[in-house]
C-alpha cells in the first residue's frame, strides 16, 4: 500500500499580529526612510527581539529614536 501525502494548493496570507504594532510600524518607517530592507516585518520584529536582549538585556527595548538608529546600525551588520 501507497502513502498518500496531502499538500494544499493555495494558501492565504494573513497578517501576522504583532506584540508591538505601534513600535514596529515605527521602526520600519525609519528602516526604509534610510535604506533597503530585504527581510520580511516578522523577521525584522524577531531581529529587533534579539538586539534588545543582547544591547538592552529586555525582550522589547522602548522603541525612542535613538534605539532604532542603534538598531539600524547592528542590523546592517547581520548576514543572513
Amino acid at each position: 500500500m501507497g502513502v498518500t501525502t496531502e499538500m494544499r494548493v493555495y494558501i492565504k496570507n494573513e497578517k501576522p499580529e504583532y506584540e508591538y504594532p505601534g513600535a514596529l510600524a515605527e521602526i520600519l518607517i525609519y528602516l526604509r526612510e534610510h535604506g533597503e530592507l530585504y527581510i520580511s516585518e516578522s523577521s525584522v520584529e524577531k531581529f529587533y527581539r534579539e538586539f534588545s536582549r543582547e544591547q538592552y538585556r529586555t525582550d522589547w527595548a522602548e522603541a525612542k529614536r535613538e534605539v532604532i538608529e542603534a538598531f539600524a546600525d547592528w542590523l546592517s551588520e547581520i548576514d543572513i
